[in-house]
């Protein structure tokens, strides 16, 4: 199943582009070798239940993306 950045809309969904943000995700989930533009996560009690990423840097919404969690 593909995703894309336009299926991912709304409140429960946050768009990370800062790549502090980026690495802190990435090294939370284990993942030391990426190379991601941005991630787009869901929550839930302070636990990461989805991230999706893409290697694209600007968050077009045809954007695809990798769904990591």
């Amino acid at each position: 199943m593909s995703h894309y950045v336009r299926d991912l809309q709304g409140e429960e969904y946050a768009l990370l582009q800062d790549s502090q943000d980026v690495d802190a995700v990435m090294e939370h989930l284990g993942i030391k070798e990426y190379s991601y533009g941005f991630l787009i996560v869901k929550t839930d009690e302070g636990e990461y239940k989805e991230v999706y990423s893409s290697e694209q840097f600007m968050p077009f919404l045809d954007t695809e993306l990798e769904k990591i969690l």
